[in-house]
């Protein structure tokens, strides 16, 4: 499906009905001992609130799932921290998101997430380049992505990539 389309709206919109919806899942979850449940009620949130905020809503979110998750799947974990980093840049936490979106790159790398650690780079190479990082870390970083995304065939990775190349 293609981002900006109509359906792609409603789809939000829907998602957005949701959010208290999601959030109440995430609470029951987290009581039950259900980390899993948890990170994935607030995954499904995550970019719509980062898309149509308020950011500082979902910041709170990502962090207890992390916190809590100490089991939680390596896809899972790395998800929630790509996206905690992202969120964490957007409301001027730059450091302690450069910091996160490192240390999401070393897991996804160690558990062989491709994807995860694709994602995770091309992030890297963003938050760099807020943070006025050496050219060549923020260049390599964003390539070494995008030639992941392109062995693999990932669109969202390979659209990823090309909106970072154009702030870079």
């Amino acid at each position: 499906q293609e981002l900006g389309t109509s359906k792609d709206r409603q789809a939000l919109d829907r998602l957005e009905l949701e959010k208290e919806n999601l959030f109440s899942v995430q609470d029951w979850a987290e009581t039950h001992d259900r980390c899993d449940v948890a990170a994935r009620a607030v995954l499904a949130l995550v970019e719509t609130l980062l898309a149509r905020g308020p950011k500082e809503e979902i910041h709170p979110r990502l962090e207890r799932s992390l916190a809590v998750g100490a089991h939680l799947e390596p896809r899972l974990k790395s998800q929630l921290t790509v996206y905690l980093a992202r969120c964490l840049v957007w409301i001027g936490q730059v450091e302690r998101g450069r910091t996160l979106i490192a240390l999401a790159a070393e897991d996804a790398q160690r558990h062989g997430l491709r994807r995860e650690k694709a994602h995770a780079l091309i992030f890297r190479a963003f938050i760099g380049w807020l943070a006025w990082d050496d050219d060549r870390v923020i260049f390599d970083s964003l390539l070494e992505g995008e030639r992941i995304c392109r062995e693999d065939q990932d669109q969202e990775g390979l659209f990823l990539a090309t909106l970072a190349r154009g702030r870079i």
